[in-house]
């Protein structure tokens, strides 16, 4: 039978179960729905959500490949500046190197996502890591070696990270994104807490031999990587060396884990699959400065001039600075610390790394359901708080008792891992809306704040003491909290004001109570 094709609105004699998405549709002359129609149907609707979800793992599992490079660099240390022949100071410039390079290629490599497919570049740049990785305890004969190949797999995790953030949004859009966006970083943290494991076997030994003096020089001499602070107590002198190190073993598992998230992208090269901009809704392009002037009066909030904006940004910059300087502190510095100035060994070190990995972690699930309950400005002076409370405690006592440490940096790690996240959305909701330009200037804070850190850090420890670590994490908590008042202070004077819709389930539970306690 030839087919009519007509134009109707949906009527009882269609189905909403045929017709869910369209309002016109081209039926034959019997009623039944055609092709391009089924395409619209609840089973096509299943398969695209399926698919969606299909994707966004694609994007997770890199990802947490990303959290396994980044959270080996913390319990890997130690043997990286054993089999460089560098000290503390010295091999900090690893790190340094390493945020240098996601920084660079993090700001450039969004346009290489506007030009090209992003399969392709995903794939090259997960197996550039891969291979990168593999090659870092190889690059042992110079320091300087060492970083750059450090710098090397920055840079080409930088369009691993960038990659994962646009597919998501691609895939799922600015409206319906926030949950997976945050389900990413959660993937990512779960990759940190599974690298110190890995690492652990495969660490050089931690010895204590005890020499007299007069055999002290010579034997001195002939020991291996001597470190750590010389006791004498009745003309004999207690030395701490570490052994042989395996750790090429750890960076070759993590960088085959790594390789094996490149496949998904090969098969759909192959099958020519590509995640296009399809989801893509309005609200993904940057707003113009009109539209943002609008949102702000509509909320309530006053036109920002350009010297309030510009003080705004100042601070905000400050503020991300701080609370990742002081996040890649506890990451790739509290081994070193429990090791060198507490005495522990590398493999009791390595499990505080994966604790404060591990509550981070938890950190940031749970912050994705305490979102729905408090503002940004309480959650963000909940979280101060306690990591106030945790570095003060960790001051007082880290040499008095070794449960001061576990449960400092593990709540610490919890409190530390919603404060990113967390001052994005105080930023959309009191002060302004933000742009791409804006949302840029934040990830180049951050991995500012992560760069310098272990420069100052590294410097402290081998000049003076690896207390250090502890000193500095009181320093910038104290900094970033005196930041984050006088961004409250001007948030009250010229910020937006508080918009009802960002108001939690908790804060509308006990408004509510208030409410009908005082009509009672």
């Amino acid at each position: 039978m030839a087919v009519t094709e007509v134009e109707y609105r949906l009527d009882k004699d269609i189905s909403d179960s045929e017709m869910t998405e369209c309002e016109l549709a081209t039926i034959d002359g019997t009623g039944n729905a055609t092709k391009s129609e089924r395409k619209n149907g609840p089973k096509a609707d299943r398969r695209r959500f399926l698919l969606k979800l299909m994707m966004t793992s694609f994007s997770y599992y890199p990802h947490s490949c990303c959290g396994l490079l980044l959270g080996s660099g913390g319990p890997a240390f130690l043997d990286l500046i054993q089999i460089t022949n560098s000290n503390v100071e010295e091999g900090s410039i690893f790190f340094t190197a390493q945020y240098l390079g996601i920084l660079v290629m993090g700001t450039v490599v969004g346009t290489l996502y506007d030009r090209f497919k992003a399969e392709p570049l995903m794939f090259a740049s997960i197996c550039m890591t891969a291979g990168i990785n593999i090659a870092i305890p190889y690059c042992s004969s110079s320091m300087w070696l060492m970083a750059v190949v450090n710098g090397l797999k920055g840079a080409t995790m930088g369009i691993i990270f960038t990659g994962c953030g646009v597919i998501v949004v691609r895939v799922w859009g600015k409206k319906d994104g926030g949950p997976y966006m945050q389900a990413l970083h959660f993937a990512y943290s779960v990759g940190g807490v599974i690298a110190p494991f890995i690492m652990r076997p495969f660490l050089a030994p931690r010895y204590e031999v005890a020499l007299n003096n007069q055999t002290y020089n010579e034997t001195l001499k002939v020991l291996p990587h001597v470190s750590g602070e010389r006791k004498t107590v009745n003309n004999v002198t207690m030395v701490n060396y570490f052994g042989d190190t395996h750790v090429q073993n750890g960076f070759l598992i993590i960088g085959l884990i790594t390789l094996t998230s490149a496949f998904p992208f090969l098969i759909m090269i192959l099958r020519r699959y590509h995640v296009t901009p399809h989801y893509y809704d309005q609200d993904l392009a940057a707003p113009a400065e009109t539209e943002q002037v609008k949102a702000e009066v509509s909320s309530g909030g006053r036109r920002l001039t350009i010297p309030l904006r510009a003080a705004f940004l100042v601070f905000i910059v400050l503020y991300y600075i701080l609370i990742v300087a002081v996040e890649t502190l506890f990451q790739n510095y509290s081994m070193t610390f429990v090791v060198e100035h507490l005495k522990w060994t590398k493999t009791k070190g390595t499990q505080i790394s994966s604790v404060f990995w591990g509550a981070f972690s938890f950190g940031r699930f749970q912050g994705i359901f305490t979102a729905n309950l408090l503002t940004a400005w309480k959650m963000l002076v909940v979280d101060f708080v306690f990591l106030s409370g945790a570095v003060i405690v960790l001051l007082i006592g880290a040499e008095k008792s070794d449960a001061v440490v576990w449960i400092c940096l593990s709540v610490a790690g919890v409190f530390i891992a919603s404060l990113y996240a967390t001052g994005v959305s105080y930023t959309q909701q009191r002060i302004m809306t933000i742009t791409g330009k804006i949302y840029a200037t934040f990830m180049m804070s951050a991995t500012s704040g992560a760069m310098i850190n272990p420069l100052i850090l590294g410097t402290l420890i081998e000049k003076f003491s690896p207390m250090w670590f502890v000193y500095l994490s009181v320093i910038i908590t104290a900094l970033c909290v005196i930041v984050f008042a006088i961004l409250s202070v001007m948030v009250l004077k010229w910020g937006k004001k508080a918009d009802p819709d960002y108001e939690g389930l908790l804060d509308r539970a006990v408004g509510k109570c208030i409410a009908d306690c005082r009509r009672s």
